[in-house]
Protein backbone atom coordinates (compact mmCIF):
# COMPACT_ATOMS: atom_id res chain seq x y z
CA UNK A 1 0.00 0.00 0.00
CA UNK A 2 1.76 3.38 -0.72
CA UNK A 3 1.94 6.34 0.84
CA UNK A 4 -1.54 8.43 0.29
CA UNK A 5 0.01 11.75 -0.88
CA UNK A 6 -2.20 14.99 -0.91
CA UNK A 7 -1.38 17.88 -2.77
CA UNK A 8 -0.97 21.13 -0.79
CA UNK A 9 -4.57 22.69 -0.45
CA UNK A 10 -6.53 24.35 2.05
CA UNK A 11 -8.05 20.89 2.53
CA UNK A 12 -5.17 18.90 3.57
CA UNK A 13 -4.51 21.35 6.52
CA UNK A 14 -8.41 21.12 7.16
CA UNK A 15 -8.18 17.49 7.85
CA UNK A 16 -5.02 17.81 9.89
CA UNK A 17 -6.67 19.84 12.10
CA UNK A 18 -9.80 18.09 12.18
CA UNK A 19 -7.90 14.91 12.65
CA UNK A 20 -5.53 16.26 15.00
CA UNK A 21 -2.44 15.26 13.34
CA UNK A 22 0.80 17.32 11.91
CA UNK A 23 1.46 17.40 8.50
CA UNK A 24 4.44 15.70 6.81
CA UNK A 25 5.48 18.08 4.04
CA UNK A 26 7.57 16.28 1.73
CA UNK A 27 9.19 19.13 -1.06
CA UNK A 28 11.18 17.00 -3.79
CA UNK A 29 12.34 17.36 -7.97
CA UNK A 30 12.24 15.22 -10.50
CA UNK A 31 15.76 15.55 -11.40
CA UNK A 32 16.69 15.05 -8.00
CA UNK A 33 18.84 12.13 -7.29
CA UNK A 34 18.34 11.96 -3.39
CA UNK A 35 14.67 12.31 -3.47
CA UNK A 36 14.41 9.06 -6.22
CA UNK A 37 15.99 7.51 -3.69
CA UNK A 38 14.06 8.28 -0.65
CA UNK A 39 11.19 7.10 -2.30
CA UNK A 40 12.45 4.24 -3.33
CA UNK A 41 14.24 2.96 0.12
CA UNK A 42 12.54 5.14 2.82
CA UNK A 43 9.00 6.40 1.38
CA UNK A 44 8.08 2.50 -0.06
CA UNK A 45 8.91 1.31 3.52
CA UNK A 46 5.83 -0.87 5.26
CA UNK A 47 6.66 0.86 8.45
CA UNK A 48 7.01 4.36 7.05
CA UNK A 49 3.67 4.00 5.01
CA UNK A 50 1.94 2.54 7.63
CA UNK A 51 3.07 5.43 10.12
CA UNK A 52 2.51 8.42 7.61
CA UNK A 53 -0.60 6.76 6.13
CA UNK A 54 -2.05 6.66 10.17
CA UNK A 55 -0.41 9.53 12.28
CA UNK A 56 0.14 11.65 9.76
CA UNK A 57 -1.28 13.71 6.89
CA UNK A 58 1.77 13.36 3.98
CA UNK A 59 1.62 16.43 1.83
CA UNK A 60 3.89 16.72 -1.64
CA UNK A 61 4.58 18.97 -3.47
CA UNK A 62 7.76 19.45 -6.87
CA UNK A 63 10.19 22.38 -5.96
CA UNK A 64 9.56 23.40 -9.42
CA UNK A 65 5.95 23.52 -9.56
CA UNK A 66 5.50 25.41 -6.01
CA UNK A 67 8.54 27.10 -5.89
CA UNK A 68 6.89 29.57 -3.47
CA UNK A 69 6.33 26.84 -1.45
CA UNK A 70 9.51 25.59 -1.42
CA UNK A 71 10.86 29.50 -0.96
CA UNK A 72 9.09 29.30 2.59
CA UNK A 73 9.79 25.38 3.67
CA UNK A 74 13.12 24.43 2.21
CA UNK A 75 15.67 23.74 4.55
CA UNK A 76 18.69 23.84 3.00
CA UNK A 77 17.80 20.98 -0.13
CA UNK A 78 15.91 18.29 -1.65
CA UNK A 79 14.61 16.27 -0.59
CA UNK A 80 13.12 18.23 2.48
CA UNK A 81 11.05 16.38 5.38
CA UNK A 82 9.11 19.38 6.88
CA UNK A 83 6.19 18.62 10.03
CA UNK A 84 3.62 21.45 10.09
CA UNK A 85 1.36 21.63 12.74
CA UNK A 86 -2.61 22.67 10.87
CA UNK A 87 -1.88 26.22 11.02
CA UNK A 88 0.88 25.33 8.17
CA UNK A 89 3.85 26.71 11.04
CA UNK A 90 6.46 24.51 11.19
CA UNK A 91 7.69 22.21 13.38
CA UNK A 92 10.91 20.93 12.98
CA UNK A 93 12.43 19.03 9.65
CA UNK A 94 15.45 17.08 7.70
CA UNK A 95 17.03 16.68 4.62
CA UNK A 96 17.39 12.72 2.96
CA UNK A 97 16.53 10.37 5.82
CA UNK A 98 16.90 6.51 5.27
CA UNK A 99 13.71 4.49 7.11
CA UNK A 100 14.79 3.87 10.47
CA UNK A 101 16.13 7.29 10.92
CA UNK A 102 13.02 9.04 9.61
CA UNK A 103 10.50 6.38 12.07
CA UNK A 104 12.69 7.92 14.87
CA UNK A 105 12.39 11.39 13.18
CA UNK A 106 8.84 11.57 13.17
CA UNK A 107 7.97 10.10 16.75
CA UNK A 108 10.02 12.90 18.11
CA UNK A 109 8.15 15.44 15.78
CA UNK A 110 5.06 14.68 16.87
CA UNK A 111 5.73 15.19 20.04
CA UNK A 112 7.13 18.71 19.15
CA UNK A 113 3.91 19.32 17.10
CA UNK A 114 1.82 18.93 20.30
CA UNK A 115 3.99 22.90 21.49
CA UNK A 116 2.06 26.22 20.67
CA UNK A 117 3.72 27.94 17.97
CA UNK A 118 5.75 30.88 18.28
CA UNK A 119 4.10 33.75 16.00
CA UNK A 120 6.22 35.23 13.11
CA UNK A 121 7.85 38.66 13.44
CA UNK A 122 6.48 41.58 11.86
CA UNK A 123 8.54 42.40 8.47
CA UNK A 124 11.24 45.43 8.86
CA UNK A 125 10.70 48.23 7.12
CA UNK A 126 12.41 48.57 3.99
CA UNK A 127 16.26 49.50 4.58
CA UNK A 128 17.30 52.03 2.00
CA UNK A 129 21.40 52.48 1.11
CA UNK A 130 23.34 54.54 -1.06
CA UNK A 131 23.05 53.19 -4.50
CA UNK A 132 26.81 54.13 -5.65
CA UNK A 133 27.95 52.62 -2.38
CA UNK A 134 25.71 49.84 -2.65
CA UNK A 135 27.40 48.98 -6.41
CA UNK A 136 30.62 49.98 -5.55
CA UNK A 137 30.16 46.98 -2.45
CA UNK A 138 28.43 44.30 -4.75
CA UNK A 139 31.61 44.85 -7.57
CA UNK A 140 33.91 44.14 -3.88
CA UNK A 141 32.04 41.28 -3.14
CA UNK A 142 32.32 40.13 -6.66
CA UNK A 143 35.97 39.97 -6.63
CA UNK A 144 36.89 39.24 -3.26
CA UNK A 145 34.74 35.88 -3.93
CA UNK A 146 36.06 35.40 -7.34
CA UNK A 147 38.77 31.89 -7.12
CA UNK A 148 41.85 32.82 -8.55
CA UNK A 149 43.06 29.28 -9.11
CA UNK A 150 40.08 27.24 -10.96
CA UNK A 151 37.85 30.35 -11.83
CA UNK A 152 34.20 31.20 -10.81
CA UNK A 153 32.88 32.62 -7.48
CA UNK A 154 33.06 30.60 -4.22
CA UNK A 155 34.83 27.28 -3.53
CA UNK A 156 32.85 24.10 -2.81
CA UNK A 157 30.30 23.46 -4.25
CA UNK A 158 31.02 25.11 -7.72
CA UNK A 159 27.60 27.34 -9.41
CA UNK A 160 27.98 28.53 -12.56
CA UNK A 161 26.39 32.09 -10.73
CA UNK A 162 25.76 33.56 -14.35
CA UNK A 163 24.05 36.46 -13.66
CA UNK A 164 26.93 37.65 -12.01
CA UNK A 165 29.06 37.02 -15.32
CA UNK A 166 26.50 39.14 -16.96
CA UNK A 167 26.96 41.89 -14.41
CA UNK A 168 30.07 41.44 -14.91
CA UNK A 169 30.33 41.63 -18.75
CA UNK A 170 27.89 45.15 -18.16
CA UNK A 171 30.66 46.61 -16.52
CA UNK A 172 33.68 45.23 -18.69
CA UNK A 173 32.39 47.06 -22.13
CA UNK A 174 31.89 50.53 -20.11
CA UNK A 175 35.04 50.14 -18.13
CA UNK A 176 37.33 47.62 -20.35
CA UNK A 177 38.86 47.22 -16.99
CA UNK A 178 41.60 44.25 -17.11
CA UNK A 179 40.56 43.04 -13.80
CA UNK A 180 37.26 42.19 -14.88
CA UNK A 181 38.31 40.69 -18.32
CA UNK A 182 40.61 38.76 -16.31
CA UNK A 183 37.21 37.39 -13.60
CA UNK A 184 35.34 36.62 -16.76
CA UNK A 185 37.80 35.18 -19.37
CA UNK A 186 39.38 32.69 -16.28
CA UNK A 187 35.74 31.76 -15.38
CA UNK A 188 34.28 31.24 -18.64
CA UNK A 189 37.27 28.79 -19.58
CA UNK A 190 37.49 27.57 -15.78
CA UNK A 191 33.71 26.08 -16.33
CA UNK A 192 34.57 24.21 -19.86
CA UNK A 193 37.64 22.09 -18.53
CA UNK A 194 36.46 20.29 -15.92
CA UNK A 195 33.33 18.20 -16.08
CA UNK A 196 30.63 20.57 -15.30
CA UNK A 197 29.91 21.11 -19.35
CA UNK A 198 28.75 18.53 -21.00
CA UNK A 199 31.13 18.44 -23.72
CA UNK A 200 29.78 15.22 -25.37
CA UNK A 201 25.98 16.06 -25.08
CA UNK A 202 26.07 19.89 -25.31
CA UNK A 203 24.53 22.20 -22.41
CA UNK A 204 25.68 22.23 -18.63
CA UNK A 205 25.33 20.67 -15.52
CA UNK A 206 23.63 21.90 -12.32
CA UNK A 207 26.82 22.26 -10.52
CA UNK A 208 30.21 20.90 -9.43
CA UNK A 209 30.76 19.66 -6.31
CA UNK A 210 34.61 19.92 -6.19
CA UNK A 211 36.17 23.12 -6.25
CA UNK A 212 38.23 22.49 -10.07
CA UNK A 213 34.52 22.28 -11.50
CA UNK A 214 35.12 18.19 -11.20
CA UNK A 215 32.17 15.86 -9.82
CA UNK A 216 29.32 17.77 -10.89
CA UNK A 217 25.10 16.77 -10.21
CA UNK A 218 24.12 15.40 -13.42
CA UNK A 219 20.76 17.10 -13.57
CA UNK A 220 20.43 20.53 -16.30
CA UNK A 221 18.03 22.82 -15.62
CA UNK A 222 16.59 24.84 -18.84
CA UNK A 223 16.77 27.85 -16.79
CA UNK A 224 20.79 27.56 -15.95
CA UNK A 225 21.29 26.29 -19.57
CA UNK A 226 19.40 29.43 -20.79
CA UNK A 227 21.14 31.64 -18.75
CA UNK A 228 24.32 30.47 -19.28
CA UNK A 229 23.36 30.99 -23.30
CA UNK A 230 23.22 34.08 -22.78
CA UNK A 231 26.77 34.66 -20.99
CA UNK A 232 28.51 32.80 -23.54
CA UNK A 233 27.09 34.57 -26.70
CA UNK A 234 27.55 37.67 -25.02
CA UNK A 235 31.01 36.92 -24.51
CA UNK A 236 31.65 36.30 -27.68
CA UNK A 237 30.13 39.38 -29.16
CA UNK A 238 33.30 40.88 -26.52
CA UNK A 239 35.62 38.91 -26.74
CA UNK A 240 35.50 37.52 -30.07
CA UNK A 241 37.03 34.17 -28.99
CA UNK A 242 35.27 31.06 -31.07
CA UNK A 243 35.71 28.77 -28.10
CA UNK A 244 32.83 30.94 -26.80
CA UNK A 245 30.59 30.68 -29.82
CA UNK A 246 30.97 27.20 -30.06
CA UNK A 247 30.01 26.29 -26.83
CA UNK A 248 27.22 28.90 -27.20
CA UNK A 249 25.91 27.19 -30.40
CA UNK A 250 26.53 23.30 -28.46
CA UNK A 251 24.31 25.29 -25.56
CA UNK A 252 21.33 25.82 -28.06
CA UNK A 253 21.52 22.45 -29.67
CA UNK A 254 21.41 20.81 -26.49
CA UNK A 255 18.08 23.09 -25.73
CA UNK A 256 16.77 22.19 -28.98
CA UNK A 257 16.90 19.06 -29.16
CA UNK A 258 16.69 17.04 -25.15
CA UNK A 259 14.61 19.96 -24.09
CA UNK A 260 12.77 21.06 -27.16
CA UNK A 261 8.86 21.27 -28.03
CA UNK A 262 8.50 21.25 -31.52
CA UNK A 263 5.04 21.86 -31.80
CA UNK A 264 4.66 24.76 -29.55
CA UNK A 265 8.63 26.31 -29.62
CA UNK A 266 8.58 26.09 -26.00
CA UNK A 267 11.25 23.92 -23.68
CA UNK A 268 10.56 21.49 -20.79
CA UNK A 269 12.01 22.40 -17.37
CA UNK A 270 14.55 19.57 -16.66
CA UNK A 271 16.15 16.89 -17.67
CA UNK A 272 17.20 13.92 -15.53
CA UNK A 273 20.43 13.28 -13.89
CA UNK A 274 22.01 9.90 -14.71
CA UNK A 275 25.79 9.50 -14.10
CA UNK A 276 26.16 6.24 -16.08
CA UNK A 277 24.51 8.45 -19.18
CA UNK A 278 26.55 11.11 -18.89
CA UNK A 279 29.66 9.94 -19.49
CA UNK A 280 29.25 7.58 -22.45
CA UNK A 281 30.80 8.53 -25.53
CA UNK A 282 28.37 10.30 -28.28
CA UNK A 283 28.44 7.38 -30.15
CA UNK A 284 27.59 5.23 -27.31
CA UNK A 285 24.95 7.29 -26.12
CA UNK A 286 23.27 7.11 -29.29
CA UNK A 287 22.29 3.31 -28.26
CA UNK A 288 21.40 4.25 -24.38
CA UNK A 289 18.06 4.82 -22.87
CA UNK A 290 18.55 8.68 -22.18
CA UNK A 291 17.51 10.37 -18.37
CA UNK A 292 13.74 11.17 -17.95
CA UNK A 293 13.06 14.68 -19.18
CA UNK A 294 10.54 16.74 -16.93
CA UNK A 295 7.89 18.10 -19.59
CA UNK A 296 6.58 20.71 -17.89
CA UNK A 297 6.48 24.01 -19.62
CA UNK A 298 7.72 26.95 -16.99
CA UNK A 299 6.58 30.55 -17.87
CA UNK A 300 9.90 32.30 -16.52
CA UNK A 301 12.37 29.39 -17.41
CA UNK A 302 10.82 29.81 -21.50
CA UNK A 303 10.98 33.45 -21.24
CA UNK A 304 14.66 33.15 -20.01
CA UNK A 305 15.09 30.77 -23.09
CA UNK A 306 13.78 32.90 -25.29
CA UNK A 307 15.86 35.71 -24.31
CA UNK A 308 19.25 33.76 -24.86
CA UNK A 309 18.03 32.87 -28.42
CA UNK A 310 17.62 36.25 -29.12
CA UNK A 311 20.92 37.13 -27.30
CA UNK A 312 22.79 33.83 -29.37
CA UNK A 313 20.66 35.20 -32.53
CA UNK A 314 22.09 38.34 -32.35
CA UNK A 315 26.01 37.83 -31.32
CA UNK A 316 26.50 34.80 -33.67
CA UNK A 317 24.55 35.72 -36.56
CA UNK A 318 22.29 32.77 -36.78
CA UNK A 319 18.47 33.73 -37.62
CA UNK A 320 17.05 29.97 -36.89
CA UNK A 321 17.67 31.42 -33.30
CA UNK A 322 15.61 34.58 -33.74
CA UNK A 323 12.97 32.29 -35.66
CA UNK A 324 12.14 29.74 -33.05
CA UNK A 325 12.24 32.16 -29.81
CA UNK A 326 9.29 34.75 -31.86
CA UNK A 327 7.53 31.64 -32.05
CA UNK A 328 8.17 30.48 -28.75
CA UNK A 329 7.54 33.87 -27.44
CA UNK A 330 3.93 34.78 -29.52
CA UNK A 331 2.35 31.12 -28.42
CA UNK A 332 3.53 31.11 -24.58
CA UNK A 333 2.11 34.99 -24.38
CA UNK A 334 -1.41 33.82 -26.09
CA UNK A 335 -1.49 30.55 -23.42
CA UNK A 336 -0.38 31.94 -20.43
CA UNK A 337 -1.22 35.57 -20.16
CA UNK A 338 -4.45 36.61 -18.85
CA UNK A 339 -5.83 40.34 -16.83
CA UNK A 340 -5.26 38.02 -14.24
CA UNK A 341 -0.91 37.86 -14.46
CA UNK A 342 1.69 35.43 -15.65
CA UNK A 343 0.09 31.73 -15.26
CA UNK A 344 3.42 29.59 -13.91
CA UNK A 345 3.43 26.84 -15.99
CA UNK A 346 1.62 24.83 -18.54
CA UNK A 347 1.56 20.97 -17.49
CA UNK A 348 -0.02 18.25 -20.23
CA UNK A 349 -1.80 21.08 -21.84
CA UNK A 350 -3.46 23.06 -18.81
CA UNK A 351 -2.41 26.16 -16.83
CA UNK A 352 -1.39 26.20 -13.43
CA UNK A 353 -2.74 29.35 -12.41
CA UNK A 354 -0.26 30.30 -9.72
CA UNK A 355 1.00 33.85 -10.45
CA UNK A 356 4.33 34.30 -9.38
CA UNK A 357 6.13 38.00 -9.82
CA UNK A 358 9.34 36.20 -11.33
CA UNK A 359 7.16 34.59 -14.33
CA UNK A 360 5.80 38.30 -15.00
CA UNK A 361 9.32 40.09 -14.92
CA UNK A 362 11.57 37.94 -17.14
CA UNK A 363 8.34 37.32 -19.81
CA UNK A 364 8.18 41.04 -19.81
CA UNK A 365 11.97 41.26 -20.59
CA UNK A 366 11.57 38.84 -23.11
CA UNK A 367 9.35 40.52 -24.72
CA UNK A 368 11.24 43.84 -24.72
CA UNK A 369 14.25 41.74 -26.51
CA UNK A 370 11.80 40.41 -28.91
CA UNK A 371 10.61 43.92 -30.07
CA UNK A 372 14.01 45.02 -29.44
CA UNK A 373 15.39 42.05 -32.60
CA UNK A 374 11.75 42.45 -34.47
CA UNK A 375 10.64 45.70 -34.11
CA UNK A 376 7.19 44.44 -33.62
CA UNK A 377 5.37 46.72 -32.08
CA UNK A 378 2.98 43.57 -30.48
CA UNK A 379 5.14 42.51 -28.49
CA UNK A 380 5.97 46.08 -26.84
CA UNK A 381 2.10 46.39 -26.16
CA UNK A 382 2.65 43.35 -24.19
CA UNK A 383 5.32 44.28 -22.00
CA UNK A 384 3.88 47.31 -21.34
CA UNK A 385 1.13 45.99 -20.35
CA UNK A 386 2.06 44.21 -18.11
CA UNK A 387 3.29 47.29 -16.19
CA UNK A 388 -0.34 47.37 -14.49
CA UNK A 389 -0.38 43.81 -13.82
CA UNK A 390 2.88 43.55 -11.86
CA UNK A 391 2.41 47.07 -9.96
CA UNK A 392 -1.28 45.71 -8.83
CA UNK A 393 -0.60 42.44 -7.94
CA UNK A 394 3.66 42.40 -6.62
CA UNK A 395 4.49 45.99 -5.73
CA UNK A 396 4.21 47.90 -2.40
CA UNK A 397 5.91 50.96 -1.31
CA UNK A 398 9.07 50.03 -3.76
CA UNK A 399 9.23 46.28 -2.57
CA UNK A 400 8.71 43.99 -5.20
CA UNK A 401 6.92 40.40 -3.27
CA UNK A 402 7.08 37.16 -4.52
CA UNK A 403 3.41 36.42 -4.37
CA UNK A 404 -0.17 37.96 -4.49
CA UNK A 405 -1.64 39.13 -1.67
CA UNK A 406 -3.72 36.12 -0.17
CA UNK A 407 -4.84 36.04 3.39
CA UNK A 408 -6.72 32.93 2.44
CA UNK A 409 -3.62 31.50 2.34
CA UNK A 410 -2.10 28.65 3.90
CA UNK A 411 0.03 28.66 6.62
CA UNK A 412 3.37 30.92 5.72
CA UNK A 413 2.01 31.45 2.21
CA UNK A 414 -0.32 34.14 3.97
CA UNK A 415 3.39 36.25 4.26
CA UNK A 416 4.62 37.60 1.34
CA UNK A 417 8.48 37.74 0.51
CA UNK A 418 10.52 40.55 -0.90
CA UNK A 419 11.69 39.06 -4.11
CA UNK A 420 15.25 40.67 -4.95
CA UNK A 421 15.62 39.01 -8.21
CA UNK A 422 12.64 40.41 -9.45
CA UNK A 423 13.00 44.08 -8.26
CA UNK A 424 16.56 43.85 -10.37
CA UNK A 425 14.23 42.68 -13.48
CA UNK A 426 11.67 44.83 -13.42
CA UNK A 427 13.81 47.62 -12.80
CA UNK A 428 15.50 47.41 -15.76
CA UNK A 429 12.45 46.85 -17.64
CA UNK A 430 11.19 49.64 -16.83
CA UNK A 431 14.15 51.79 -17.71
CA UNK A 432 13.99 50.46 -21.40
CA UNK A 433 10.08 51.32 -21.63
CA UNK A 434 10.94 54.69 -20.03
CA UNK A 435 13.03 55.52 -22.70
CA UNK A 436 11.09 53.42 -25.91
CA UNK A 437 7.90 55.40 -24.55
CA UNK A 438 8.58 58.24 -23.41
CA UNK A 439 7.58 58.16 -19.92
CA UNK A 440 9.82 59.18 -17.08
CA UNK A 441 7.36 58.05 -14.49
CA UNK A 442 8.51 54.10 -15.45
CA UNK A 443 12.01 55.59 -14.79
CA UNK A 444 11.09 56.64 -11.58
CA UNK A 445 10.00 54.04 -10.47
CA UNK A 446 12.89 51.91 -11.79
CA UNK A 447 15.07 53.87 -9.29
CA UNK A 448 12.72 53.87 -6.33
CA UNK A 449 12.77 49.72 -6.52
CA UNK A 450 16.15 49.46 -7.30
CA UNK A 451 16.81 51.79 -4.40
CA UNK A 452 14.55 49.56 -2.22
CA UNK A 453 16.49 46.45 -3.47
CA UNK A 454 20.34 47.61 -2.98
CA UNK A 455 20.74 46.74 0.74
CA UNK A 456 20.73 43.27 -1.06
CA UNK A 457 23.83 44.35 -2.97
CA UNK A 458 25.77 44.48 0.44
CA UNK A 459 26.45 41.18 1.21
CA UNK A 460 27.42 38.34 -0.84
CA UNK A 461 26.72 38.39 -4.81
CA UNK A 462 23.33 36.49 -5.20
CA UNK A 463 21.73 39.85 -5.89
CA UNK A 464 23.05 40.42 -9.27
CA UNK A 465 20.27 41.49 -11.49
CA UNK A 466 19.49 44.10 -8.69
CA UNK A 467 23.72 45.54 -9.37
CA UNK A 468 23.05 44.80 -12.83
CA UNK A 469 19.68 47.58 -12.71
CA UNK A 470 21.67 50.00 -10.42
CA UNK A 471 24.72 50.00 -12.80
CA UNK A 472 22.07 51.01 -15.89
CA UNK A 473 20.49 53.60 -13.63
CA UNK A 474 24.30 54.61 -13.18
CA UNK A 475 25.02 55.00 -16.73
CA UNK A 476 24.58 58.26 -18.33
CA UNK A 477 21.67 58.47 -21.30
CA UNK A 478 24.39 59.81 -23.70
CA UNK A 479 27.31 57.14 -22.25
CA UNK A 480 24.89 54.56 -22.90
CA UNK A 481 23.89 55.46 -26.38
CA UNK A 482 27.36 55.87 -27.34
CA UNK A 483 28.51 52.77 -26.63
CA UNK A 484 25.33 51.23 -28.81
CA UNK A 485 25.81 48.95 -31.37
CA UNK A 486 23.82 48.12 -34.28
CA UNK A 487 21.09 45.77 -33.33
CA UNK A 488 22.27 42.36 -34.52
CA UNK A 489 24.67 43.49 -31.53
CA UNK A 490 22.95 44.84 -29.02
CA UNK A 491 23.60 42.21 -26.23
CA UNK A 492 27.42 42.53 -26.49
CA UNK A 493 26.90 45.52 -24.66
CA UNK A 494 25.21 46.83 -21.37
CA UNK A 495 22.60 49.14 -21.90
CA UNK A 496 18.98 49.28 -22.37
CA UNK A 497 19.25 48.84 -26.06
CA UNK A 498 17.17 51.56 -27.43
CA UNK A 499 17.73 53.13 -31.04
CA UNK A 500 18.85 56.74 -32.05
CA UNK A 501 15.14 58.11 -32.56
CA UNK A 502 13.68 55.92 -29.80
CA UNK A 503 10.47 56.73 -29.03
CA UNK A 504 7.60 54.76 -30.28
CA UNK A 505 3.96 54.80 -30.70
CA UNK A 506 2.29 51.72 -29.19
Amino acid sequence: MPINWLDWSSAAFAKAKSQKKPVLLAISAVWCHWCHTMDKETYAHPSVVHKLNTEFIPVRVDTDVRPDINDRYNLGGWPTTAILRADGSLVTGALYQPPEYLLDFLDQAKELARQPSIPSLAHPSPVLVDAKRALEQFAQNVAESFDPLYGGFGFVPKFPHPEVLLFLLDEYVVSKDKKIEQMLKKSLYAMLSGEFYDREGGGFFRYATQQNWTIPHFEKMVEDNALLLEVYSRAFAVFKEKKFAEVARETAGFLLTVLFDKKNCWFFGSQDADEAFCKLSREERVQAVAPSVDQRIYSGWNAQVFSGLMAASACLRDPLFETIAFKGLDSLVKKVVSPAGVAHAVIDGKLLKLFLAKDAVLLQSALLSGFQSSGRKEFLRSANALVSVIMKSFVDSGVVYDVVNDKRAVGLLRERRRDTNSMGYFSRNLLELSCLLKKKSYRATAQTIAACAAVDCISGISAAPVARALFLISQPLRVVRKKMQPRSLRDGNCGVYWQKNDQVNV
